[in-house]
């Protein structure tokens, strides 16, 4: 993994912490930083006999061949109605749309399971066992 992509990949998972107050206050939150590349988050659940719940989603973008794109591949760019970049399209409405319902927890609407929030930067897809380091 290239120092740049170390860089950005850890700076994403930090972004998270200011834009979402409410969630890193509650005490039914643990967040867990992984390698500094990844989150881990553990909500607590009122019913300890029901199964987990897993959502998850990825920060990181994944370094790209500038020659073979038209506008800068980072640069956000808007041309002819769309927005140009790496990533534009991926799933990172994903990470931040778990985080919006945190309000509901201070509201004593609190969840009857134990739900995982594993936000992962580390640039890489590929299939792996739950809970296990290697695939």
């Amino acid at each position: 993994m290239n120092s740049q992509f170390f860089y950005a990949a850890a700076a994403s998972c930090h972004f998270i912490f200011p834009g979402f107050p409410i969630i890193h206050k509650s005490p039914l939150v643990t967040r867990e930083v992984v390698n500094d590349l990844s989150l881990l988050y553990y909500v607590k659940g009122s019913d300890k006999s029901l199964k987990p719940y897993l959502l998850a989603g990825h920060l990181d973008v994944v370094p790209v061949e500038e020659s073979f794109w038209e506008v800068p591949p980072f640069s956000g760019e808007i041309k002819d109605g769309f927005i140009w970049g790496r990533g534009s399209i991926d799933c990172k409405h994903v990470v931040m749309g778990l985080f919006p319902p945190a309000p509901l927890w201070e509201s004593w609407c609190f969840p009857k399971f134990l739900i995982f929030i594993i936000h992962s930067c580390n640039g890489r897809e590929r299939k792996c066992k739950f809970n296990s380091p290697t695939p």
